[in-house]
């Protein structure tokens, strides 16, 4: 995998350390950060989005279901993985937290292999997710931009170009075209689009 930032939230420095130990024993060009609180991991992921983000439930003051909520809410954060971490929690908060927007749920005490194998399988789903968000925007920017190349095209084409459904409702029009029907046409013509040929020439 590429270069991947996780971040860890639980207040026991125990456990953020052993997490922190094992994950970077698995993958030594992850980056790991580890914080004891919510609050502090809310900030941090807001300003500085991680590729994953593991949470204790039980945090003191602000506990990880309210963490999870405030992520998902959050555009920076709302599509990153998140992986809840409890061994106290009961299932009423384990559910809850899956029904807010939990990639995954991992039970404490955990083997250390299981817990790196979910880690990387979420790590790879998110950097799958992006480069398919990444290739989908370079689609529609070309789409877009040729469009728009069309579109000047036929504006400022000569002869006239009407386009029309088969109860003869107008789909397009270019200026030339608008002319030769009579047409008053606005900058973008959208008003007159779905008109019959007959409500246009009456």
């Amino acid at each position: 995998l590429r270069t991947s930032v996780v971040l860890i939230v639980d207040d026991d420095e125990d456990a953020r350390n052993y997490m922190k130990q094992i994950l970077q024993a698995q993958n030594p060009s992850w980056i790991i950060m580890t914080v004891g609180d919510a609050h502090t991991a809310l900030d941090y992921a807001i300003h500085f989005p991680p590729d994953l983000i593991l949470i204790e439930i039980i945090l003191p003051k602000f506990n990880g279901i309210e963490l999870l909520r405030s992520l998902r809410e959050n555009e920076s954060t709302k599509l990153r993985p998140i992986i809840l971490l409890s061994g106290k929690a009961g299932d009423d908060l384990k559910a809850q937290g899956m029904k807010i927007g939990a990639d995954d749920f991992i039970s404490k005490p955990f083997s250390a292999r299981i817990f790196c194998a979910r880690v990387e399988g979420q790590l790879k789903i998110h950097h799958t997710r992006r480069a398919l968000f990444g290739r989908e925007r370079q689609l529609l920017h070309r789409v877009q931009t040729e469009r728009d190349k069309l579109n000047d095209f036929l504006t400022n084409l000569n002869e006239g170009l009407s386009i029309w459904d088969e109860d003869w409702r107008l789909i397009y029009v270019n200026p030339s075209g608008a002319y030769e029907y009579n047409i008053n046409l606005s900058r973008d013509g959208s008003e007159l689009m779905g008109k019959t040929i007959y409500e246009l020439n009456p």
